[in-house]
């Protein structure tokens, strides 16, 4: 069955739009599909969010497309409709958390509350302009030098669900710890499940469960070099 999505997607759509080489299938959705591709020009990374060719010459949904994406204007999100496949495209700065963490790996605690923290301060800009983030999916998570970023391709308005937004995120995060145990992870499980009542809510949450691990860690620290001394 994936396998046939796959086909039938890449089939639909010519190998280079606007100047974008298409490469790899990131996320489908009812009306589009998301591909990471490559300027041919300069090599930058992009992300395409193409609308499925049934519905590209359907002014209703081109119009749902730039309205969303109206919601919000960051700096590297445009949608272009000019051209035979309109899309909304969007740079792809950082690394791509499924390609640079695989969960075979065991999770490092920092990188794996830079990873969160970064994603929910995203989505508390995002919801603070009253829109939705409505697909928050693993390779939307972008891990970049001053931490971590969740670029959004699609947005709802403010009467959307935005705790989905939340949960989403979290769950990505849960997925990088399969096995548990790293207290980051097992927040995030839990979180995907009962999210905080903000993204916002959910960074200060975040700083304060770490500072409970920091003391709990320092405690067992002492603990642990009493008995050595009184071994000795």
């Amino acid at each position: 069955q994936r396998l046939r999505e796959l086909e039938l997607a890449h089939a639909a759509l010519p190998p280079v739009i606007d100047g974008a080489r298409r490469t790899r299938l990131l996320h489908t959705d009812a009306i589009s599909t998301t591909w990471e591709a490559w300027s041919t020009s300069g090599g930058q990374r992009l992300f395409l969010r193409c609308l499925r060719p049934q519905w590209r010459d359907d002014p209703v949904m081109r119009r749902r497309m730039a309205q969303a994406i109206g919601k919000v204007v960051p700096a590297q999100l445009s949608w272009h409709a000019d051209g035979d496949w309109p899309h909304v495209r969007s740079i792809a700065e950082g690394a791509m958390v499924i390609d640079r963490f695989p969960v075979e790996d065991a999770p490092i605690t920092a990188r794996m509350a830079r990873l969160l923290g970064g994603g929910l301060q995203s989505l508390t800009q995002l919801h603070a302009q009253q829109a939705s983030h409505g697909g928050a999916v693993a390779p939307f998570l972008l891990e970049q030098p001053q931490g971590a970023a969740l670029i959004w391709m699609d947005l709802f308005g403010a009467d959307a669900d935005t705790s989905h937004d939340i949960a989403g995120l979290c769950q990505i995060i849960a997925d990088l710890d399969p096995e548990g145990g790293d207290p980051v992870g097992d927040l995030a499980r839990e979180w995907s499940v009962t999210p905080p009542p903000t993204a916002a809510d959910g960074v200060q949450m975040l700083i304060r469960h770490l500072g409970t691990q920091l003391l709990a860690a320092r405690h067992q620290l002492a603990v642990t070099g009493r008995k050595v001394h009184q071994q000795d």
